[in-house]
């Protein structure tokens, strides 16, 4: 009796076992085979699992997980580490309005990435930039119903092919339109090309989305202001109204300050700030160039669009600034920046420590550190250099030429994406230290001016190889955390 007991038992817990190693096969993420690497005994298998059912696009966030060393060499990482995520994505920069994190044209196919250090291919949709006014129809017909019709120059997946008419996606649309000279956008979009125009004035926002933005508002006050920006919210919270307030009324002369540029004329954009995520998800999906994109908030046609949610104050103030110095550098560099510097400049100004006044203190890093129970939880530019850290010692910081080279397709895909930002944020942050300061101020000013963006002209006007400038990076991201670890301990 008592062995027959025994056998049961033991089938029910080798069953059990299997059991869940079959779900952990499924979750390899999850949160307790993550800390299980850590266990003695056990920690090499659960290892070995998490590695082998983790799939390939998911390592980096795998790697945030993880987090970073607790301190300059030190080899345990946190026990969790929330990374924060890009702050928004979106379109490429069409006309004169640039939207935070774009796509560009150019891509399709298999493309190759480094991931973990290895280069891996991926399959790319087959984009075409359509032209304004282009329409797509239901049926692959001239006399088919027209489901959408572009209002802006616009990078479009092809899905099907017959004949001459292409089954193109848009966001959550899919329709049909020939490719021929009449719909094709043969021009580079700005964004894409090396030569931006020159820094612009303020633009109004474009009154048919800021009609579709205001009409999902649960309620409106007119007349209402932030900063210098005209504001549609439906927030009551007065006193976070006011801390905004406070941040925003010394963006542009901070900028100023920071980068050694001017924002061209005033500002004449607005900002729509809704008091929940849904309200903000609705309006996403309404723009077909936004629809079916991750984001928090983004900036365009005259209009920085965001929500507060659950998020936390300091969240919210990031996410204001970033989309908010997505204008300015309209104004003051130009509208076509490349991902790396108009993220760049976007990044590291946001993600700087604000002072008592509200206002930014660019040369601090902000962000939050929280520790509950065995729990670390790491935001802003504080996770960002963390996270480098961890890539340089690891030997993986991406090479700048190649950072700097990069389009907005592959800068915001999702598997890279993280490094992208991040670093992008602490190139521009070492860029203005000495002894690269007044250099890399004089090439904004003259690209303002209308001078190429070339980051090869850059490199030239300062004077280094990138080999040298790689290794000069990878020196100031690791100065940089040593200091952050002392005045942390």
């Amino acid at each position: 009796m008592r062995s027959g007991c025994l056998l049961q038992i033991t089938l029910v817990a080798l069953v059990t076992l299997f059991a869940g190693m079959v779900w952990l096969s499924y979750h390899p993420q999850h949160e307790l085979l993550t800390e299980a690497r850590q266990w003695p005994v056990i920690g090499p298998a659960a290892a070995a699992l998490q590695d082998a059912y983790t799939p390939q696009q998911t390592t980096q966030q795998t790697e945030q997980q993880n987090g970073p060393p607790s301190a300059p060499g030190s080899p345990p990482p946190a026990a969790d580490n929330s990374r924060r995520q890009p702050t928004s994505t979106g379109p490429a920069p069409t006309g004169e309005d640039i939207a935070d994190a774009g796509e560009s044209s150019g891509f399709q196919g298999p493309q190759r990435m480094l991931v973990d250090g290895e280069e891996v291919q991926y399959d790319v949709p087959e984009l075409h930039w359509l032209q304004r006014g282009v329409q797509l129809r239901r049926e692959p017909s001239a006399q088919a119903e027209v489901i959408l019709e572009l209002d802006n120059p616009a990078p479009l997946a092809l899905l099907e092919r017959r004949g001459e008419w292409a089954l193109m996606r848009a966001g959550p649309h899919r329709g049909w339109t020939p490719l021929n000279e009449s719909t094709l956008h043969t021009e580079p979009p700005l964004g894409s090309a090396a030569q931006p125009v020159t820094a612009l004035p303020g633009r109004s926002a474009d009154p048919e989305r800021l009609d579709r933005a205001v009409e999902l508002l649960l309620a409106v006050r007119p007349g209402q202001t932030l900063g210098p920006y005209a504001l549609y919210t439906d927030v009551q919270d007065r006193a976070l109204l006011e801390d905004l307030e406070s941040l925003v009324i010394s963006l542009e002369s901070t900028y100023a300050r920071r980068f050694g540029l001017s924002p061209r004329d005033q500002a004449r954009e607005s900002v729509v700030l809704y008091r929940n995520a849904e309200a903000y998800q609705r309006y996403r999906q309404q723009e077909a160039s936004l629809a079916g994109l991750e984001s928090v908030g983004h900036a365009g046609h005259g209009m920085a669009v965001l929500f507060v949610g659950e998020r936390h104050r300091d969240e919210i103030a990031a996410t204001l600034s970033h989309e908010l110095t997505h204008l300015l550098n309209r104004r003051a560099v130009g509208p076509a920046l490349p991902p790396w510097l108009d993220e760049g400049l976007a990044e590291a100004l946001s993600q700087s420590r604000r002072r008592a006044d509200g206002s930014l203190d660019p040369a601090e890093l902000g962000g939050l550190v929280t520790t509950i129970g065995i729990t670390r939880s790491v935001s802003g530019a504080r996770a960002s250099l963390e996270f480098l850290e961890r890539r340089r010692g690891e030997g993986r910081l991406l090479p700048l030429q190649r950072l700097t080279a990069l389009e907005w397709q592959p800068f915001v895909n999702p598997r890279q994406s993280e490094l992208h930002y991040s670093q992008s944020a602490f190139v521009v942050r070492w860029l203005l230290e000495d002894p690269y300061r007044a250099t890399f101020q004089s090439y904004l000013a003259s690209v303002s001016e209308g001078a190429s963006v070339d980051p090869e002209r850059l490199r030239a006007q300062l004077g280094a190889s990138w080999e040298d400038l790689d290794a000069d990076f990878a020196r100031y991201v690791s100065e940089r955390y040593a200091t952050l670890a002392e005045e942390s301990s």
